[in-house]
């Protein structure tokens, strides 16, 4: 689901800039990162319970796999996929 300021501050009853000052000063962080580490951690979880990356991303609510791709990979350093082979990697070495 599509996520705006607009409609949390609607829900809440106050202004968007106000919603935005109390959530940094509750939590130290904007809105915008906020949500964006949930669905990085969301994703990295998924991809743990072996899920491909290209079912991962609209769950995540990313509109496209280039848009998560890039959040993905600014966000551990490597893509997806090596995140997912990683997983597969260690996995094997276990058994």
């Amino acid at each position: 689901e599509n996520i705006s300021l607009e409609k949390m501050a609607q829900y809440y009853f106050i202004s968007r800039a106000q919603l935005c000052r109390r959530f940094k000063k509750a939590t130290g962080t904007s809105i915008g990162t906020y949500i964006s580490t949930k669905r990085m951690l969301t994703a990295k979880a998924m991809l743990l319970d072996g899920k491909k990356p290209t079912e991962i991303y609209a769950a995540c609510g990313y509109s496209d796999y280039s848009t998560f791709y890039r959040a993905f990979k600014k966000e551990f350093g490597i893509s997806p996929r090596e995140y997912r082979n990683l997983i597969i990697e260690n996995q094997q070495n276990l058994i």
